[in-house]
């Protein structure tokens, strides 16, 4: 990050995941469904092509007989999925329908009529909801008690909540977007960003060339610091320094 020290220069390998994600979350959009989209979906018989990026590469169907291109989509959010979402177990952001590649018999058409359409909306705060409260607000039949006691024992097996993580967000930036109903605004600068913000920092070489010339290491906090104070002040066409 520039802040952090850095020149500012694109990574171009990022901004090639970041354009990447920003079509998966077109696939997401509620009102419109991109024509690439529609062909994934029917190719693999599935009625959205998104919901098999919420299931975990393990559960997938083996061997999995997508597109190229859905190969491609799989495989970068593969790469970069437990950066992006709080719990990446189970994210709270997986369609209820992404369920049923790990419940063979599970059903969600019942649950999303009645607008239990993410897992997200199986919990309260922290903590799983039980099927009465599911019942009182939204007016579940009881014939759907035993496939919740199959998603509760799912969800159990595999818990999304991390205890370590317990007090954050059920959901990530990204989640949300996800989740928007409103088309996502600027979706590919906003995925470069968290790309390049959850990357563990690592110094250049010039700042280690730096730190032997002073006989110190400066912090992250330092180097912060320093851009800050000079942003600007000695500039070329080769190079910037600080």
């Amino acid at each position: 990050m520039v802040a952090e020290g850095a020149l500012g220069i694109p990574n171009l390998y990022h901004y090639y995941k970041a354009a990447i994600l920003s079509t998966m979350l077109a696939a997401h959009d509620p009102h419109y469904t991109p024509q690439w989209a529609v062909i994934e979906a029917f190719w693999l018989n599935i009625d959205h092509i998104h919901h098999t990026f919420w299931t975990d590469s393990t559960r997938r169907p083996r061997p999995f007989q997508g597109l190229p291109t859905t190969r491609l989509l799989l495989d970068t959010w593969d790469r970069v999925r437990n950066t992006l979402v709080t719990h990446p177990r189970i994210p709270m952001a997986a369609p209820l329908q992404s369920i049923s590649l790990m419940i063979p018999t599970f059903n969600h058409k019942p649950w999303t009529d009645k607008g239990v359409t993410h897992v997200l909306h199986l919990y309260n705060g922290g903590h799983l909801k039980s099927f009465t409260s599911l019942q009182e607000q939204s007016d579940l039949p009881a014939k759907l008690l035993f496939p919740y006691l199959q998603v509760k024992s799912l969800l159990t097996n595999n818990p999304p909540i991390n205890p370590e993580k317990g007090t954050q967000a059920l959901t990530s930036k990204f989640e949300n977007m996800c989740l928007s109903n409103k088309p996502n605004a600027k979706s590919l600068s906003t995925c470069y960003h968290l790309i390049l913000h959850n990357q563990p920092l690592t110094q250049e070489h010039y700042q280690k060339a730096w730190h032997a010339d002073l006989g110190i290491e400066l912090s992250p906090e330092q180097w912060k610091r320093a851009y800050t104070a000079h942003r600007g002040l000695t500039s070329c066409a080769q190079h910037l320094e600080l």
